[in-house]
Formats: C-alpha cells, structure tokens, sequence
C-alpha cells in the first residue's frame, strides 16, 4: 500500500478492528511485535475493555481488562491473547454493583495472578516484570521501566501509577543488595 501511494487503503486497514488470517500473518512478517493485540478474542456484546496492559514482549503481548454489566452488577474478566489455550485469569474481583474506584482497580491488577505463570509474585503487572527478570536475566535496574505499559481510558492516571512502581520496585532491589 506504502509502495504503491495508497494511503486511503492503509488508512482503512489500520483502523481494522479485525484481521483476516491472511492480513495476519502478512502484518506479522514485518516485525512479530506487529501481532500485539491481533489475537485478543472480540469483545462480547455490551462488554468493553477498561484497562489495557501491554508486555513489550517479542509479540508484544497484551491483557485486557473488561466488564460488562449483568442485571445491576458489573461483571469483570481478564483476557490475553492465550486464553485458547486454557490459560485462565481469576479476576480479584469478580463483580461490583458500581464502578471501580481507582484503589480498587489498583487491588483488581495486582492480587489477580498472571496465568500461566507461577510466581511467589501475583498480579498482572508484577508477574510480567519478573518474567523479564527471570527470562532475560536481567536485574531490576537495567530493566525496561517501558516493558510493562498500563493505559485505560477509564483510568488514566494508572500509567502514572504503575509508572512509580516501578520506580519504587526498581529502588528496592538497590537497597536490598546494597544492604547484602
């Protein structure tokens, strides 16, 4: 589409909500990281996702936090783009009448475990950041303080937030091995 100047088209297939597994595997071929996202299951209806946590993995993985009302509760899921294969999130809170507030999103993100990865460390943002400590061998200090991005529209300060626990996450490793 680049080569042949048609940015109308591009334009179009960018703004896709869904691929065809040919568009797939064609976008996947430029960089894996191009796959973030793509095979996220659809969301159901009158459900909507209110927190996004993207892993700047090789495929840049990425989670999805949802709710969806049922009669006068919110229901809450957890969705990666493993969950055919029966990786299973148990959200920490199943159900509300109202929305979150933001200590209860904060709670929600980090006393729900990862699937599929056992860990002293529950939550879904600490699981991955020791996933990269773990799997790259690399110390808290030299990590990415980007590897783990939180964005919601419904709460936009939690970047911030998770940003500062990083920070915070980072500086206790260096007061712990000084320390030693």
């Amino acid at each position: 589409m680049i080569e042949n100047n048609d940015f109308n088209s591009l334009s179009e297939f960018l703004l896709k909500d869904n691929l065809s597994q040919d568009e797939r595997n064609n976008w996947g071929r430029i960089h894996p990281s191009m796959m973030g996202g793509e095979y996220l299951p659809d969301l159901e209806e009158h459900e909507i996702e209110i927190v996004r946590i993207s892993i700047a993995s090789v495929t840049y993985d990425q989670v999805s936090i949802r709710a969806k009302r049922d009669g006068d509760m919110i229901c809450y899921s957890v969705i990666d783009e493993y969950s055919d294969l029966d990786m299973i999130f148990y959200p920490a809170i199943e159900k509300s009448k109202s929305p979150l507030t933001y200590g209860e999103m904060i709670r929600f993100i980090q006393d729900t475990p990862f699937a599929g990865y056992e860990s002293d460390y529950a939550g879904l943002v600490m699981a991955a950041w020791m996933s990269e400590s773990i799997v790259h061998d690399v110390k808290p200090p030299d990590q990415d303080p980007d590897f783990v991005r939180v964005t919601s529209e419904f709460y936009p300060l939690l970047g911030d937030y998770y940003e500062a626990v990083f920070e915070n996450y980072v500086q206790e490793f260096i007061d712990e091995n000084e320390e030693n």
